[in-house]
């Protein structure tokens, strides 16, 4: 409701949910003319199929989809910009908790592939409590072709692999920059790795070998933005871009 970035068909609430924060939601939506539905908690479970709740769920239509084109001219032309790409990520609570710290962290966009992803299902949009509706998500048919778009839109695309010998804090990350997340099982993909400026580690020290995805993300998201303020403050400078455009 607060987004107002699609038109809410009815709210459905449980029987008994009576909190502060439910009656207060109800109230909001009856002032906007949002149908209310009361409910038994079962009827409410099965409508959501793949997500816990708290009492209370909205009938939504879909967000307005975005486009790569869309996305690069909402870009910042100068200053900092980061893109996060997500390659398969198929779980829908990782994919809804990089959506939430994506969007708290002011990310200017997530992209991920039409297929072999986590759909935008209930338990997505629960667990990025929120950023789903406010940060630009677009799907593509061809991860290597957006990759293809972020260079020659002057991003510099650096994916994240544990085996990985340069680290997120050795590495001098541009003003734009876009980072690849593989899948939660195999990773980064090959034939995207061709597409990257560098892999890049998070290192660990402990005896786990590995972080999840969404816990991968939040880290490197902060170190970028991390190294962003300390160059807007003087004391770091960003890299020059010497590369070649891609063919």
């Amino acid at each position: 409701m607060r987004a107002n970035k699609r038109a809410l068909i009815r709210l459905l609430i449980a029987h008994g949910a009576r909190m502060d924060r439910i009656d207060q939601l109800c109230a909001e939506a009856a002032s906007r003319g949002i149908p209310l539905q009361f409910c038994d908690k079962q009827t409410l479970s099965s409508a959501l199929a793949d997500a816990a709740h708290q009492g209370i769920a909205a009938i939504a239509d879909s967000l307005p989809a975005w486009d790569m084109e869309q996305l690069l001219g909402d870009s910042p032309t100068s200053g900092f910009s980061l893109i996060l790409v997500l390659d398969n990520i198929t779980d829908p609570v990782n994919f809804g908790a990089i959506l939430r710290t994506a969007e708290a962290a002011g990310v200017t966009g997530v992209i991920l592939p039409d297929r072999r992803s986590a759909p935008l299902s209930p338990a997505a949009i629960k667990a990025a409590s929120g950023a789903a509706e406010h940060i630009p998500i677009v799907r593509v048919t061809n991860i290597k072709r957006a990759l293809d778009d972020l260079r020659a839109a002057g991003y510099w695309c650096y994916g994240l692999a544990a085996e990985a010998t340069a680290t997120i804090y050795s590495n001098n990350f541009s003003a734009k920059t876009a980072l690849v997340l593989g899948s939660e099982g195999q990773g980064l993909r090959h034939s995207v790795r061709n597409y990257l400026d560098d892999i890049l580690s998070i290192p660990l020290v402990g005896r786990v070998s590995s972080l999840n995805v969404s816990n991968a993300a939040a880290v490197a998201i902060f170190e970028v933005i991390r190294q962003v303020r300390l160059k807007s403050s003087g004391a770091m400078h960003f890299p020059v871009d010497t590369r070649q455009p891609p063919p």
